[in-house]
């Protein structure tokens, strides 16, 4: 064995230069940053701060923030990206605390914290985590992202594919370890120079903009956080009334509804005029004066019957 690759050590600063095995052999540190050892990184706290910047321009003034294992350098790192904007006193975050990074660490009592704090959009420490919470948003009523906006990290292979689609921040995790081959190659092909600072590699991270964060602002969640209720307009309908605000059924100006009157019909009736001529009018949805009729077909929703006309028995067509 010429060199180690260390991925993603909860070790101690002292505890990994207390290792005979590294100090012995050249070392790349991954996911990890340490004085003394060469290491390839994701600048995660950048892209956490792009996330964070990203709700703040959809207008998002209070963002909940689950982080992960507190030995953890990489949910160290997500955290001061998250406090970075916090410090510059555009937002308001919340530390709902520190999660396992698994499904059920958003399942089991975060999200409920989440809603509990007011906020009207959460940052997760990882994708797995998001998942989670959205499981238990959905579970509890809480529409994603019309009512509450969810970002993950870490862009894992099945975040495209989730319902709805994750935003989060996405970090090259193969290339990263072609990296830190490579990098471990370049050291053991350089003479050892004593006092030389180890080598260091940064990767670059970039958000990716998916369905869990809202396109057009955050109103409804908004209206969510103030307790109103929320009256986001549904699908477009065909419906000229219905899209001239004519909904719900309107007043029933029969004198009864349902009851059957007898008598000579009016003008505006453009029927037959007799005697023996009787209306039938059920109740249901009648448009406001100055407003267009409902239309029977083509996404109008509502049921608006019309007039039955009916005659006696023995009673001409034209009486």
């Amino acid at each position: 064995m010429d060199g180690i690759v260390l991925v993603s050590p909860h070790l101690s600063g002292e505890e990994l230069r207390s290792l005979d095995e590294l100090a012995a052999k050249p070392t790349v540190l991954l996911h990890r940053r340490e004085p003394g050892f060469a290491s390839v990184t994701a600048d995660l706290m950048a892209g956490m701060t792009d996330a964070v910047a990203h709700l703040h321009a959809l207008g998002h003034r209070k963002i909940a923030y689950l982080g992960g294992p507190r030995s953890s350098w990489t949910a160290r790192e997500r955290a001061a990206g998250v406090e970075a904007m916090a410090e510059s006193g555009q937002v308001e975050i919340v530390h709902v605390g520190s999660v396992a990074p698994q499904f059920d660490g958003g399942v089991t009592g975060a999200a409920d914290v989440v809603l509990a704090s007011g906020a009207s959009a959460v940052v997760a420490f990882n994708d797995i985590v998001a998942f989670g919470l959205i499981s238990r948003f959905t579970a509890r009523g809480v529409r994603v992202p019309a009512e509450m906006s969810v970002v993950g990290c870490d862009d894992f292979v099945l975040s495209g594919m989730a319902a709805p689609p994750l935003t989060t921040v996405s970090a090259p995790k193969a290339y990263a370890a072609r990296a830190a081959v490579d990098l471990l190659s370049r050291i053991l092909g350089t003479p050892a120079v004593e006092g030389a600072e180890p080598m260091q590699r940064v990767l670059e991270t970039h958000l990716v903009v998916r369905g869990s964060t809202p396109r057009g602002g955050v109103t409804s969640a908004l209206r969510y956080q103030r307790g109103a209720p929320d009256r986001s307009p549904g699908p477009r309908s065909s419906c000229r009334a219905c899209r001239a605000g004519a909904r719900g059924p309107g007043p029933d100006r029969s004198r009864a509804a349902g009851r059957v009157r007898r008598g000579p019909a009016r003008p505006r009736d453009r029927g037959p005029v007799g005697p023996l001529r009787i209306r039938r009018r059920r109740p249901g949805h009648r448009a406001p004066p100055g407003r267009p009729r409902h239309s029977t077909g083509s996404g109008c929703r509502t049921r608006r019957p019309g007039p039955r006309w009916q005659r006696r028995r023995g009673a001409s067509p034209r009486g």
